[in-house]
Formats: structure tokens, sequence, C-alpha cells
């Protein structure tokens, strides 16, 4: 699996667990049925890499597998 791909399946694991659990992003769920969203497919890997450093999932990158 790419590098890529690994940031927009941790990206969308991370949306789907906080609009299904504890509602944190509800203000981001919002927003994304208003003005749509642009997909993390679409975004350059400079923007893939900013919205991982925006929500620390750069530790759950390096965590070692159980």
């Amino acid at each position: 699996m790419s590098r890529r791909h690994e940031m927009i399946k941790m990206l969308i694991d991370s949306d789907y667990d906080s609009i299904q659990n504890d509602g944190a992003h509800a203000d981001f769920l919002y927003d994304m049925l208003y003005d749509g969203f642009k997909g993390y497919n679409n975004m350059t890997d400079e923007e893939l890499v900013q919205e991982m450093n925006e929500r620390d999932l750069w530790n759950e990158w390096f965590k070692e597998p159980v």
C-alpha cells in the first residue's frame, strides 16, 4: 500500500470514527453537507500531510501493530 493510500485511509477512518462515535466532527459533517467536500483522493500530497498534522494522526502512523 502506498504512503498516499495509507494517509487517505487513516483520514477516512478518523472521519468515520469521529462522526459515528463521539460527534467531535459535527461541524465538519455540517460543512461538508453544506459546501461539499473535495475528497481526499483529489487532494495533493501536501494537503493530505496538512490534514494528518491537524488531526495529530502521525502518532497512529508510527504506532507498532498489536
